[in-house]
């Protein structure tokens, strides 16, 4: 059977919990809008042998739109999610453009879910992640008349075919999506997002900036409150390591004084090299590391640099002390070492820790963004 390049196009929603985590029956909802439409293309390169083996080269180019629009008879509340619209799919089938679709509407849903992010004030009850909502995708195709011109069927098809989410073909490029009107007295928290921001998040072009939209995205939404942890602190020990010129910290020992301090330790165990060899490993990478100040005034000083000095919690603007950031530290330590439920206990909740680390992380992002030109393509 002739495998027939033809232009896809999709439409979806992409959803995201209105609601707060602990309580998904909430009377309190966040919804966040748009304040223009987003619309972008993206060319990929089309290469393949037509069957009488002539190469036959072109592009594909989407055109995507980002839309969200109003609740339904009402001038100010955002719809409660996002619709994305994409054209100019070059495939050989429906599964194989959604094959292709899988890391782009990846990233278009984390953009979104982090524009969300930087607008939320109340990162310790609401932590959405925007996810595309398959089953209610609506597809469409056509010919691709390029193509059929080079391999000589310009009249084979003409007629557009659309296939819904559960698998039913229609004639109607878009069937309209109806929103049951809801009566309830709920307490609503809602804006628009800058339009302007999704290229910061959507075109990464560095691995490290990769990284920690990974991280981020992954702990938002119904995720463990542990998992959610571990990825936010994961975002800390990078800063850690690759920021540690902003932590102001001097090591207490020059190179000559190591020196100094391995001469004094040779010759511990002479009959036993194995030992000594372990014995000076393990003091003197201790000793090259010691510094001035410790882990937890390391890391608020390089929040500080990147201009980081507080967070909110319950609607307060908290300031970044050195006690914040040594319980989160805590925290991390008694998973990682696996420390009993009863010392879980102790000092800040992880619930309150992810809360923290929720609005903290994004100014991470935001910063090496802006300070960091391969991050931006």
């Amino acid at each position: 059977m002739l495998r027939t390049l033809r232009i896809y196009t999709l439409r979806i929603p992409l959803t995201y919990n209105t609601y707060s985590i602990d309580s998904p029956q909430s009377d309190t909802q966040l919804i966040m809008g748009l304040d223009q439409d987003i619309s972008f293309t993206e060319v990929f390169p089309v290469h393949e042998l037509i069957p009488d083996g002539t190469p036959f080269h072109s592009q594909a180019i989407w055109r995507i739109s980002i839309t969200c629009g109003q609740e339904e008879g009402m001038d100010v509340l955002p719809r409660r999610e996002f619709f994305l619209h994409i054209d100019g799919i070059a495939a050989h089938s429906q599964e194989e453009a959604g094959e292709m679709l899988q890391p782009f509407l990846h990233r278009v849903c984390r953009s979104l879910s982090m524009m969300i992010t930087r607008a939320n004030g109340n990162k310790h009850l609401f932590q959405p992640r925007v996810e595309p909502q398959y089953s209610r995708a609506e597809w469409a195709h056509r010919a691709w008349e390029e193509y059929d011109r080079a391999v000589g069927c310009e009249e084979r098809e003409r007629t557009v075919d659309c296939v819904d989410g559960e698998g039913n073909r229609y004639i109607e490029m878009y069937a309209s999506f109806g929103i049951a009107a809801q009566v309830s007295c709920e307490t609503t928290i809602y804006g628009k997002l800058p339009a302007g921001d999704f290229a910061k998040y959507y075109r990464v072009g560095n691995e490290a900036m990769e990284y920690l939209l990974q991280e981020y995205y992954t702990a938002l939404g119904q995720e463990n409150v542990k998992s959610k942890f571990f990825h936010l602190f994961s975002i800390i020990e990078f800063i850690e390591r690759e920021y540690v010129h902003l932590s102001g910290a001097v090591k207490l020992y020059a190179p000559e004084e190591v020196g100094r301090i391995k001469s004094a330790l040779a010759g511990v165990f002479p009959e036993e090299p194995d030992r000594q060899s372990r014995l000076e490993s393990a003091i003197l990478q201790r000793v090259k590391d010691i510094t001035d100040i410790g882990r937890e005034q390391k890391l608020v000083n390089i929040l500080r640099g990147m201009g980081i000095h507080a967070f909110e919690e319950w609607g307060n603007v908290i300031e970044i002390q050195r006690e914040d950031i040594r319980q989160i530290i805590r925290k991390r330590n008694d998973f990682f070492h696996g420390i009993c439920k009863s010392r879980e206990k102790e000092g800040i909740s992880v619930e309150r820790a992810v809360a923290r680390l929720m609005g903290i992380c994004p100014g991470i992002i935001a910063y090496v963004a802006d300070h960091e030109p391969s991050c931006l393509d």
